[in-house]
């Protein structure tokens, strides 16, 4: 008994100290973590405090760069110039982009304006048809901004373009009608003029007009027994005006393409 109780004495007092000592080891471990969590958390708090002290001073001269720069906003570089210039080709491409959104705007306007469409929707019309393919090129297919609201003068070019177009477009038509039936008449009367020479080539004899009578009575008789004929239509004139407005949707669709 006695030997049983002094190894059990012994046992126990063993595994007293393994557990203290756990416990010990465990607290010290725990103290040494407060202790470094407590210094670590002011070396965060100091580097914190100078990041956000560097920050305010970084934002403050970043404001004061914006304020004193100039107004300048959107894409400025060698290839593409901020506004069109004769100076460099990024001007001449910028100048050929402005003239393409026009053009686009104003094919827009006409195209929402001959379907019924008010002012109010020939204008959105010609916005979407002028800046939309940019707009899924950037915000598709870029992931970024549209380009337009960092250079707004896009939108303003096309709204101003697609309400004049809407209100002066009819007076154009007009214009080109006017010129189109005062070529047409030019034309008759030259043809009539062609038709009177080969006709009276000279002075006619007796016998030639004898014959030339016999002629037209027999023609005039053919005519009248023939069944008339349905004239095809004129076909659509091609003037000055649908020329011009396709050589500035050729141009603009080039810069579109160099810009893209």
């Amino acid at each position: 008994w006695f030997q049983r109780k002094r190894q059990a004495a012994v046992t126990f007092s063993t595994v007293k100290g393994t557990i203290m000592s756990v416990f010990l080891g465990v607290g010290r471990q725990r103290s040494l973590w407060k202790l470094r969590r407590s210094s670590s958390m002011v070396a965060f708090q100091s580097r914190a405090s100078a990041s956000v002290t560097n920050t305010t001073t970084n934002d403050a001269a970043a404001v004061t760069a914006c304020l004193n720069a100039p107004r300048i906003r959107g894409r400025n570089d060698d290839a593409l110039a901020r506004y069109p210039t004769l100076h460099s080709p990024g001007g001449l491409l910028r100048a050929m982009d402005y003239l393409g959104t026009v053009t686009f705007a104003l094919t827009g306007s006409v195209t929402a304006a001959q379907s019924g469409l008010d002012v109010f929707g020939a204008s959105i019309v010609a916005m979407i048809t002028a800046v939309g393919g940019g707009t899924i090129r950037d915000a598709v297919l870029l992931t970024k901004a549209p380009f337009w609201t960092s250079e707004t003068e896009y939108i303003w070019m096309t709204i101003v373009t697609g309400c004049v177009t809407f209100f002066t477009w009819p007076h154009v038509l007009e214009w080109q009608q006017k010129r189109q039936e005062e070529r047409r008449r030019e034309q008759q009367q030259q043809q009539q003029q062609r038709r009177s020479d080969r006709g009276n080539p000279s002075l006619p004899t007796p016998a030639t007009t004898t014959a030339t009578t016999t002629t037209t009575l027999a023609t005039s008789t053919r005519r009248q027994e023939e069944p008339e004929t349905m004239e095809p239509p004129e076909p659509k004139s091609y003037d000055e005006l649908d020329a011009t407005l396709d050589t500035l949707d050729a141009i603009g669709l080039s810069a579109f393409a160099i810009i893209g």
